[in-house]
């Protein structure tokens, strides 16, 4: 399978998000730690130029909160996901605070490289789980983990309610400022965690935090988790979300729309990959079997973003060991090795070349060295 690298670039922090703008001339990658300490980098790819975002310009990290969103972090945040508008004049981000906790989600305006915030979007409880007096606990402990624009909306995911830190939130915060235009023609390009088809978002219901944990015996054991899929109808946002169960999968790591609004693919824990097509209800059908496990104490690296390549529409995806897997015209899937050490953090693909970028993590905390690879597939 041929890859070839086109560019990399160096993050002063984990990069959890990469996307292109729509218009292809630019590449944002925005990330942190689990502490904050975050940013976002806008790349301008004809010259390399890169500017960062202004820390200093969003009053509410400046001021460490605003009243009476008493829900506002103090800090610098990490940031979790990443959407432009169709016009390229607006970036919506998800972040989070400190510890993996709450931080609102942003809306900025867009020039060139320079990013301005316009909007700041508080939590809004729509999920019917959750009772009202328990709105700061989720505020605090909530994990805001990817964002979409879509039509009127601003719609993030946030990981890391009841029971047990697995419980999946989908937020809808309403957008009212008529200049931002957001449709649903480039979602399949950017890994977003969670996708919007047929008037429905659907989101992994399990999250993909820690799958094992390490026993006395030196063997790792499963992490009880909430399988398959989660649901919600955009025009019911607040009637109780569906579930749908993924078949022969413990846990749902990866999910991404495919283009024209007409299904979409998942990634599991193990390795596997699912087709998702409506026929009156949504069927699954494997087009890549469970793979085969390096380690078989900790079990079978887990796919963590599936994108689709311009122009071939081939799927691509990344699993939690550093692989990338192409599926070519026949269905059979190929796989390569990235060519740069470090845990696959983020995906996205060019709108207009058969480019993706690839958002490694290389160090901890202590060393927050990362990258992002800009590949070249399939040429």
């Amino acid at each position: 399978m041929p890859i070839r690298l086109v560019r990399t670039i160096g993050t002063p922090w984990a990069p959890y998000a990469v996307t292109f703008s729509r218009d292809g001339t630019r590449a944002v990658f925005g990330g942190g730690s689990w502490y904050g300490h975050g940013g976002i980098v806008v790349v301008e790819l004809d010259n390399d130029r890169r500017t960062a975002l202004d820390w200093h310009k969003v009053p509410w990290v400046v001021a460490g909160g605003i009243h009476p969103l008493r829900s506002m972090p103090s800090g610098v945040p990490s940031v979790s996901g990443l959407c432009f508008s169709d016009d390229d004049r607006f970036l919506a981000a998800s972040m989070w605070a400190s510890s993996q906790s709450y931080a609102p989600g942003m809306l900025f305006q867009v020039d060139r490289s320079e990013l301005d915030p316009v909007k700041v979007f508080d939590y809004q409880g729509l999920d019917p789980f959750i009772q009202p007096n328990e709105h700061e606990r989720i505020c605090r402990r909530g994990t805001p983990t990817g964002i979409l624009l879509h039509e009127s909306y601003v719609i993030v995911r946030q990981h890391g309610g009841e029971p047990g830190g697995r419980h999946v939130i989908v937020l809808n915060p309403l957008l009212t400022d008529s200049q931002v235009r957001a449709e649903l023609t480039t979602q399949h390009l950017t890994h977003s965690r969670m996708v919007i088809v047929r008037g429905s978002i659907i989101t992994e219901a399990g999250g993909n935090r820690a799958l094992k944990r390490l026993q006395r015996d030196g063997s790792y054991a499963r992490v009880p988790a909430t399988e398959g899929l989660a649901i919600r109808r955009l025009d019911e946002p607040t009637a109780p979300p569906d579930s749908l169960s993924v078949h022969e999968c413990h846990r749902v790591t990866a999910i991404a729309a495919l283009p024209g609004n007409r299904g979409f693919v998942t990634g599991g824990s193990d390795g596997q990959i699912d087709e998702w097509r409506w026929n009156g209800v949504w069927q699954q059908r494997r087009v890549r079997a469970a793979a085969q496990s390096r380690d078989p104490r900790s079990g079978a690296d887990a796919i963590v973003g599936l994108v689709t390549v311009t122009g071939t529409n081939q799927l691509v995806a990344v699993s939690s060991a550093g692989d990338l897997l192409v599926q070519r015209t026949d269905g059979a899937w190929e796989c390569d090795r990235l060519p740069a050490r470090g845990s696959p953090r983020s995906l996205a693909a060019h709108p207009h070349l058969p480019w993706i970028a690839v958002g490694l993590k290389q160090g901890g905390f202590d060393e927050p060295e990362a990258v992002v690879l800009i590949l070249a597939v399939g040429v």
